[in-house]
């Protein structure tokens, strides 16, 4: 399994942003907003982070390094909302959730996922669809048995109407356990559930549940394998990587490495990203280079993300780019945004740069290269 090596000033600094975050001014003001810190301007939530840190009395090298982690720690919330938004259904009137996290500033979605289902101040039916999707069966079964005869009815009635759309597997899951728990089956191993139980967990709730670990060794690896070549969120090709072992990532890393290069291009994975980083032009194509551009340039820096130096590592690879591969580069419609990120200094917001730097037709590509890549990682509220 990748395993990351943190210091205890890293360790440290990620508990404090947390607790930042989890006061109340802080949280009061994303509950009222849109809810998402990456569609937010930092000039609006700035400010009550730098009050916060100076009450704190940290130096003031350390308060830079705490405002970095901000924004990785709000957009690992923002993805837990996004990819549980049809099963928790979020209202600003609810109260929030108490995440668990863990050292590395990641949430720990099965402790998460146990302490909202265990938790008698949220809605019955939403931690029934919690402990499905999870695949707490002992849970599922008592809040079954909890819940009043037309909250089951209704949500049996709104589950089997939305099972025509494939890709709602958590839907189908809840669909099955309803049945298996009604069929009163002790256990659900024994339990003919309506697809093969791998299949499930290809979704990017139910893979980081209990199910995954009750796989045979086989069907763990294909589940991993096929969200890796997949139409997933990186965050969720992130997670598969550090369910591998040594042997298992040589393999997908082999298959699929411009997946394996931009899912280790997340927080906090940067350390396994540096050890592989000089052989990266071993194993791309120029195809894939070019795209690895495009996810560093529109899915980091012009998010002006600054947990980590992109843009030195554009810089970085750019100096060692064979020619081939820095030829097909400067053919495509990339390379006049690429040179604006090559010396971009985060002294003005990127996007506001390019829009005064590229021309009309350069920026509307700008846009849609930007919008599909907040599409394909599932980044939208809606």
């Amino acid at each position: 399994m990748i395993t990351s090596v943190y210091s205890l000033e890293q360790l440290a600094l990620t508990k404090i942003a947390i607790h930042i975050y989890n006061e109340n001014e802080f949280n009061d003001f994303f509950r009222w907003s849109i809810g998402f810190l990456g569609l937010i301007s930092a000039e609006e939530w700035e400010p009550i982070l730098k009050r916060k840190l100076t009450s704190l009395q940290l130096p003031l090298i350390l308060q830079k390094k705490v405002i970095r982690l901000i924004k990785p720690i709000s957009y690992e919330i923002d993805a837990f909302k996004l990819d549980h938004s049809d099963i928790i259904e979020y209202s600003s009137l609810e109260t929030p959730i108490e995440y668990v996290w863990k050292g590395s500033g990641k949430i720990d979605r099965l402790k998460t996922a146990a302490s909202y289902i265990q938790s008698e101040k949220y809605d019955l039916s939403k931690r029934f669809r919690m402990a499905c999707a999870y695949w707490f069966q002992e849970e599922a079964k008592q809040l079954w048995k909890k819940m009043p005869e037309t909250t089951r009815k209704n949500l049996s009635t709104c589950i089997a109407d939305d099972l025509s759309n494939f890709n709602c597997r958590w839907k189908r899951a809840v669909n099955d356990w309803i049945a298996l728990i009604e069929s009163e089956t002790a256990d659900c191993r024994k339990h003919s559930f309506s697809r093969p139980i791998s299949w499930y967990c290809q979704d990017n709730v139910i893979i980081q549940g209990n199910l995954l670990q009750q796989l045979s060794p086989q069907d763990h690896l294909d589940v991993l394998r096929n969200v890796m070549k997949g139409n997933f969120p990186t965050r969720t090709k992130s997670f598969c990587l550090s369910q591998l072992n040594v042997r298992q990532f040589k393999k997908v890393f082999k298959s699929h490495p411009l997946q394996v290069y931009t899912a280790l291009l997340t927080w906090p994975f940067y350390l396994q990203f540096l050890e592989m980083a000089d052989r990266i032009f071993e194993y791309l194509t120029e195809e894939d280079f070019l795209s690895f551009l495009h996810y560093v340039i529109f899915g980091k820096v012009s998010n002006d993300l600054n947990d980590y130096d992109y843009v030195e590592l554009l810089k970085d690879l750019w100096k060692r780019c064979p020619n081939e591969i820095k030829q097909y580069v400067e053919r495509s419609d990339l390379f006049e945004i690429l040179k604006i990120a090559l010396v971009h200094d985060y002294s003005e917001p990127f996007e506001k740069r390019c829009r005064r730097e590229l021309s009309d037709d350069i920026m509307l590509l700008f846009e849609i290269y930007y919008y599909r890549l907040l599409w394909q990682n599932r980044i939208f509220p809606f």
